[in-house]
């Protein structure tokens, strides 16, 4: 008999030590890298849609750019931000910068909320285009993806064109959802 009292009183005290132990299941499963592409892409379609001006020339600007945005699938992400633009004897620059906050904002199956800061600078010099972009910021994606992230990501890209052809470089640096951004994400300038 107390053998037995023995052999219980351990085992309580080894399942409690390992259930009090860390788990990596303590904050919920692991978020794929296919679930982390999949919600950056809904993600960024969304920030390219909002923020493409088609035919608007560039120009010397400083200007408030506060809108709403109508999400595709529902719901809207809404933008409180500044653009600046110049154009210098053929060269150009622009920057922009948003604060954008996502409620139900739905596209290709995944509905994304929280608030993120979406920036961008572009540059057009004799032969070369550069374009640097930076997110940060908390999300959260259901329906198809489900994940809470936190975003910290910055991407540039340099093109040149020279009379020996064309280059490109391209680099993204950073975290999504825990995961290295230069595995993980594409995005397009």
């Amino acid at each position: 008999m107390v053998y037995s009292r023995s052999v219980l009183a351990c085992s309580i005290c080894i399942f409690a030590l390992v259930g009090c132990g860390d788990s990596p299941q303590a904050d919920g499963p692991a978020v794929s890298v296919t679930d982390i592409e999949r919600g950056w892409e809904a993600t960024q379609a969304i920030l390219d849609d909002a923020t493409d001006m088609p035919g608007q020339p560039l120009m010397s600007a400083d200007i408030p750019m506060d809108f709403s945005y109508d999400c595709p699938a529902g719901g809207s992400a809404d933008f409180v931000g500044q653009a600046t633009a110049n154009i210098i004897y053929g060269e150009a620059d622009a920057d922009f910068a948003y604060d954008v906050t996502f409620s139900g904002c739905a596209v290709y199956g995944v509905t994304i909320d929280g608030a993120m800061a979406y920036a961008r600078t572009a540059e057009m010099r004799a032969g070369e285009a550069s374009t640097t972009l930076t997110w940060s910021g908390d999300l959260s994606w259901s329906g198809d993806v489900e994940a809470d992230c936190a975003v910290d990501v910055s991407g540039s890209t340099t093109m040149t064109l020279s009379v020996a052809g064309f280059s490109y470089d391209s680099s993204m640096t950073g975290s999504v959802c825990g995961e290295d951004a230069s595995h993980a994400l594409s995005w397009s300038f």
